[in-house]
């Protein structure tokens, strides 16, 4: 009898009622067997340590532009930093991985050919168990845990934390080395922008002491004040031309004149100076009358001073005698006075002339100023530009400078940015791979398989008819009765 393929689900529940011992009996047979059988499989140890980066808030403005940018390029090479073959050689070196038998070595200790490759396969059994996951990823905090599984169970949690270990120390060293070379190429920008800024300053200060004043903004005020220079030169050599007349008229008259000049000096005559002193001396008479003695002008002795000082004053002004006069030989004063007043005039007249000589020096460098303006201008622009980017470029290495000292500084006293191991592994007494839950998950698929292999195979080998189609169909005859059930 051909078999009949069932064509919904009830046709198959009915296939399974039928067929039920011989579904069932091999599933629990197999589930066994597959159970029992798994104590021999391979087991894997899986091991995990985790450790943090913390920047600390008061730190991360500070070195948000040197340690933390230097971090961010280093975590872009993490999984090379730790799966990578430096640092898996490293590790195996670490760890004495290749101690034992199974790496054979030459007289003076160096890996056979077949040690070599033993040695190479135990590098890429490694780096393709080590797992490196991000856990927790802020600004201030980034947690990352790294897993390592083998059916070793002593070297799973050893090669974990050897591995966080050397990861930490390594990435502190880079980091630390970074910011060292970074400070030092800083301090050299710094002291090269220093030199040439004070280079441009002195080039400025000569190019100012070189063109006072000089109108770089307006070419036309240096014509202007050109003018006005050439006219006060005019106006000085108008007025040296004066004192230069004056100072010769002057020297020709004082040489006129004699050294010496004779001075009549007067004497006084005796018999007037004789009427002078009584008339003093009366006076005074009269002054003590009256002061001392309290004495009034009708007082006998007042009334006789009074007249005696009267007839002096009369006989002084009849008095009709020549004065004497003393001659004597002294030097000509207007001579003296000349010569100081010539040696005056002939200081403000070199005055004037040294600033009449000044001023054609100054006339004379405006003309070559105005001939070659636009290329002086352009030599002090070019000198302020330069100073004015140099400036610029020294407050921003100085900057930079400030920025990577003081993350230097954190680095050293562990205040900036800190790598710290969070978790270590430990010892593992359970094996990760293949758990309970897998090895029953697996038992169980295996048995429903066989069962429903074991199924399949009944209903083919059974060529019982179930019903009166399935007779017709197959025997091609017409049925006469049936029997419902035996």
């Amino acid at each position: 009898m051909a078999w009949r393929k069932p064509t919904n689900l009830n046709e198959w529940l009915g296939i399974l009622v039928r067929h039920k011992k011989k579904f069932f009996f091999p599933v629990i047979i197999t589930m066994i067997t597959v159970i029992f059988l798994s104590q021999w499989l391979e087991r894997e140890y899986k091991a995990v340590a985790k450790f943090q980066r913390k920047t600390e808030g008061s730190a991360e403005a500070s070195q948000s532009n040197v340690g933390n940018l230097e971090y961010r390029k280093l975590r872009a090479m993490r999984m090379h930093n730790f799966r990578g073959r430096p640092a898996i050689i490293q590790l195996v070196k670490d760890l004495n991985l290749t101690e034992g038998p199974k790496f054979p070595r030459t007289a003076d200790g160096e890996l056979t050919r077949d040690g070599r490759l033993e040695y190479e396969q135990l590098l890429k059994e490694i780096q393709s168990e080590i797992i490196v996951r991000t856990e927790v990823d802020r600004a201030e905090v980034e947690l990352i845990s790294v897993s390592f599984s083998h059916p070793d169970r002593e070297l799973a949690p050893k090669v974990v934390n050897q591995l966080v270990d050397n990861y930490v120390r390594t990435l502190r060293t880079t980091l630390t080395e970074t910011i060292m070379k970074q400070k030092k190429f800083f301090d050299g920008e710094v002291e090269r922008y220093r030199r040439k800024v004070g280079e441009l300053e002195r080039s400025k200060l000569r190019f100012s002491i070189d063109n006072p004043g000089l109108p770089l903004d307006n070419p036309g005020a240096a014509h202007d004040r050109l003018d006005a220079l050439k006219k006060n030169r005019e106006h000085n050599r108008k007025v040296i031309e004066r004192q230069k007349h004056t100072v010769s008229e002057l020297i020709k008259w004082e040489k006129e004149q004699p050294e010496f000049v004779i001075q009549r000096s007067p004497i006084d005559n005796p018999e007037l100076v004789a009427i002078k002193e009584k008339l003093a001396a009366l006076k005074q008479n009269l002054d003590i009358h009256q002061n001392e003695y309290r004495r009034t002008t009708a007082h006998p002795a007042v009334i006789n001073t009074l007249d005696r000082i009267a007839k002096a004053e009369k006989e002084l002004q009849e008095f009709v005698g020549e004065d004497e006069f003393e001659v004597e030989e002294v030097p000509n004063v207007e001579k003296i006075e000349a010569q100081k007043e010539i040696v005056q005039m002939a200081a403000e007249l070199q005055t004037n002339e040294k600033l009449t000589e000044e001023d054609d020096a100054e006339i004379e460098r405006l003309e070559v100023l105005n001939r070659n303006f636009f290329e002086v201008r352009n030599e002090y622009l070019t000198i302020t530009r330069e100073l004015k980017e140099s400036t610029e470029q020294l407050k921003f290495w100085d900057d930079n400078l400030r920025k990577t000292t003081v993350a230097l500084t954190a680095d050293v006293s562990s205040r900036g940015m800190t790598l710290i191991p969070v978790q270590r592994a430990q010892d593992l007494a359970r094996p990760s791979s293949p758990d309970l839950t897998k090895i029953i998950a697996g038992a169980l698929f295996i048995s429903l398989a066989v069962g429903v292999l074991f199924l399949v195979l009944a209903e083919l080998l059974d060529q019982s008819y179930r019903s009166v189609e399935q007779a017709m169909d197959d025997i091609k005859l017409p049925v006469l009765g049936a029997v419902n059930e035996i």
